[in-house]
Formats: C-alpha cells, sequence, structure tokens
C-alpha cells in the first residue's frame, strides 16, 4: 500500500518538475532567468526530494537494480553524462546539472516501480490541471505576471513554450481520461478545452502542432494489435498518405510557416541550428560536457550575433550531440528505439487504452525534441515521465519472470481526477 505522504511526495516531485509551482518559491524576479532549475531554493528542493525517493528505493533495491540492469542503455547514458564532466569546457556546470538528471532518473524509476499508466495519467493530470486552472487565473488577475510582452501568455510557467509545452501534454493526458474512464469525463472534457484554449493563448506553434498530430494519432492505436499481416498492410496505407502529405508540407512550408505566424528560419532556430552544428564539429565524438556549452563564453558570443537569448540549442538531438558527442547520441538513440519498439509490444498486448501511454508518451517526446531541447533534462517532468516509462515497460516484459506486480490501487487521498 502506498501511503498518503507517498502518494503527495510524487504529486509535488511532478508538479515542481513541470515548473508550473516555481514561482510559489522563486519569485518572479526569476523569470529573467534562462531556466528556473538555476535557482538555489528549487535546487534544495529538489535535493531534498530526490533524497526522499532514494529512501523509498532502499527497501526496493533488487527490483531497482534489475530495472537498471535490464534498461542498461539509459543507465549508460547517465552515467555518460556523469563521466563527462572529465572533458567538460565547464566541470562544475556538468557535474550539477548530471547530479539533477540522475536524481531525475531514479525519481522515474521509483514512479515506474509503483505506479501503473494509469496511475501515472491520473496524477499527471492533477498537476497539469494546478498549472492550467493557476496560469488562467494569473492571466486574467495578474497580466503583469503571466502575459508576456508580445501578447502570448506565459501564465505560471517561466516563458510561454514551457505553458504551450505543458497545455499541449495536458489535451492528450486528459483527452486519455476521457477515453479510458467513465468516471470524472465531464471533468476531463472541460479540462480539455482549458488546455486548449491556454495552447492557443501561449501562441506556440510547435505545441498546436504535436497536439494536433497527437490526437490524430491515437484512432490508430488498434493498428498495433492486429495480425502482422493486416498491420503492414495498414503500414503501406498510411505510409502512402503521409509521404506525399509530407512532400506537400515541405514544398510549401514558407507559406504555412506564416499562417502560423512563423518565419521560414523557425523564429531564429535555423542560424542557431546551424552554428550549433559548427560547434559539435570542433568536438564530435565525446562532445563538450553535459550542458556545458551553453555557460561559455562561446555560447555568449553565439547569442549576441543571433540576437536572441538562446538557453539550448532548441532541438534535444543537437544538444545531446553538442554536450555527449556521437557516442551519447548514439546511446540515447539505440534506447529510444528499444523503447518503442517495447511500446509497441505492451500496447499490442492489452485493449486498454492506458496501455498505449508509454507509446504516446515516448512520440510526444520526440516530436517535441525536434524544435525544442525538452527531453534529456535535469528537474524536467519530461525526462521523470520518459524514464518511468521506460522502466515500466521493462516491468511489463518481464512480469511474471522477475518482478512482482504492483497493486493497481486508488490514489484516492490525492483527490477525485486521481481516483479510479
Amino acid at each position: 500500500m502506498k501511503s498518503i505522504s507517498e502518494r503527495l511526495g510524487v504529486l509535488f516531485l511532478l508538479l515542481l518538475s513541470t515548473g508550473a509551482a516555481a514561482t510559489l518559491f522563486v519569485g518572479q524576479a526569476s523569470t529573467t532567468m534562462n531556466n528556473s532549475g538555476d535557482s538555489p531554493v528549487l535546487q534544495i528542493l529538489f535535493a531534498l526530494l530526490y533524497l526522499l525517493v532514494l529512501y523509498w528505493l532502499i527497501p526496493l533495491y533488487k527490483d531497482t537494480l534489475f530495472l537498471l540492469s535490464q534498461e542498461r542503455w539509459m543507465a549508460l547514458l547517465i552515467l555518460f553524462a556523469l563521466a563527462s564532466t572529465i572533458w567538460s569546457v565547464d566541470g562544475g556546470e556538468t557535474l550539477r546539472r548530471s547530479i539533477g538528471l540522475t536524481g531525475t532518473t531514479l525519481a522515474g524509476l521509483y514512479i515506474a516501480l509503483r505506479y501503473q499508466p494509469k496511475e501515472q495519467i491520473r496524477i499527471l493530470a492533477v498537476c497539469i490541471a494546478v498549472g492550467a486552472i493557476g496560469s488562467l487565473v494569473v492571466g486574467l488577475a495578474f497580466p503583469g505576471m503571466g502575459v508576456m510582452a508580445g501578447g502570448a501568455w506565459n501564465g505560471v510557467f517561466f516563458i510561454k513554450n514551457t505553458l504551450g509545452r505543458m497545455m499541449s501534454l495536458g489535451v492528450l493526458t486528459f483527452t486519455f481520461l476521457a477515453l479510458g474512464q467513465r468516471r470524472y469525463r465531464i471533468i476531463s472534457i472541460v479540462m480539455i478545452c482549458l488546455c486548449t484554449l491556454l495552447l492557443l493563448l501561449a501562441q506556440s506553434a510547435t505545441g498546436l502542432v504535436v497536439c494536433v498530430l497527437m490526437l490524430a494519432a491515437i484512432p490508430f492505436r488498434h493498428l498495433v494489435i492486429r495480425p502482422n499481416r493486416s498491420l503492414t498492410s495498414a503500414i503501406l496505407v498510411v505510409a502512402m498518405i503521409t509521404i506525399p502529405v509530407g512532400f506537400l508540407i515541405w514544398s510549401n512550408q514558407d507559406s504555412m510557416l506564416n499562417a502560423l505566424g512563423r518565419e521560414s528560419s523557425l523564429t531564429g532556430r535555423l542560424p542557431l541550428w546551424h552554428a550549433v552544428r559548427s560547434e559539435i564539429d570542433q568536438r564530435p565524438w565525446l562532445g563538450s560536457g553535459y550542458t556545458a556549452f551553453w555557460s561559455t563564453g562561446d555560447a555568449e558570443r553565439y547569442r549576441q550575433t543571433l540576437g536572441w537569448d538562446a538557453p539550448n540549442a532548441h532541438n534535444g538531438f543537437l544538444d545531446m550531440a553538442l554536450g555527449l558527442g556521437v557516442v551519447g547520441l548514439a546511446i540515447f538513440s539505440i534506447g529510444m528505439l528499444r523503447n518503442f519498439a517495447r511500446g509497441i509490444v505492451v500496447a499490442g498486448q492489452s485493449d486498454e487504452l492506458e496501455a498505449a501511454w508509454p507509446l504516446f508518451f515516448l512520440i510526444f517526446c520526440f516530436l517535441y525534441n525536434l524544435t525544442e531541447s525538452t527531453l534529456f533534462s535535469g528537474n524536467s517532468v519530461f525526462w521523470m515521465l520518459y524514464t518511468a516509462n521506460a522502466f515500466w515497460l521493462v516491468r511489463a516484459m518481464s512480469w511474471e519472470s522477475a518482478l512482482e506486480p504492483v497493486e493497481d490501487e486508488p490514489p484516492s487521498a490525492i483527490g477525485g481526477l486521481i481516483e479510479s
């Protein structure tokens, strides 16, 4: 049985990792920071919560070691990030960030051990609901805090892109809730509408595109439970449709980006990506150290040349190659591909919608990682849930032989939205 304190601890950790509650502890002045995680207050809070997670994991050390041994590419990636402190251009920055990454990974592992996907969805829904309702209140009552200079909303988050990212995930999360259970379906539909409204107010083109793609993909989840011959035929049909459509979009990208209010440079991303690629060429194999480059003078020079304060490469795969080189990117890519394969297998073994959640969350992270660095980051809800789903998929495929199933109990102490 999970205690009330444990449930509340996990809920608070996830809420803090979304960034929604950061202003409660840091204040408005920190919105000028490139990353809210730079705040000493938040660093202390996360450190205490990760120590609590480590304490919770001690009685589960056998299952923990088993999962780490099975998801070896994940473990290798974290160890490689820690080791990059040795050759990093800013060893202190790399060590600090990689420790946070390690704590986030352990939190994800604990969630995988203790929470089924349907429970993960409910707890995540509560966190997003807090952020969405808070953003609506702040945007209406305190526009100086919740609305940026250009008119785009940031709500209780630090920047509009974070609000857009979380609301895009919110639409997907509450859609899973609305389709997967009848209880509180009206609340889920209301939250879908609120998240959609805030997504539009955030003026996040990436969030809108990813949201539409994820919703459009939900009906196709049944393809993975059909016989192989039917699946092959379905893939061919989808390919026959998507390839011409993709070519059409690529050929008319300028007009489509203008319709979304974006320039063909993707709001300065293309020049940034070109600069990052040239920097990767300087240290192609091992990189410049996990997240270290963005604290150097070279990064500041790029910012001045490009004319905007880029906190990262705005592409998770480029940031991975920049920090950990081709070796780190290869380790991460192999792990992601294995998780894709596991997600498909697990989703195909059950008719329940929640069984497809790990696969859909992985696709969501992949799509968002193309234009933003949202995934491989410490103290981030996306990395925490990515690792949680990766480790849970290992559990699902090794259930009878290695691990005792965790009782699927409703977290009733947290609130109605996460009750079964």
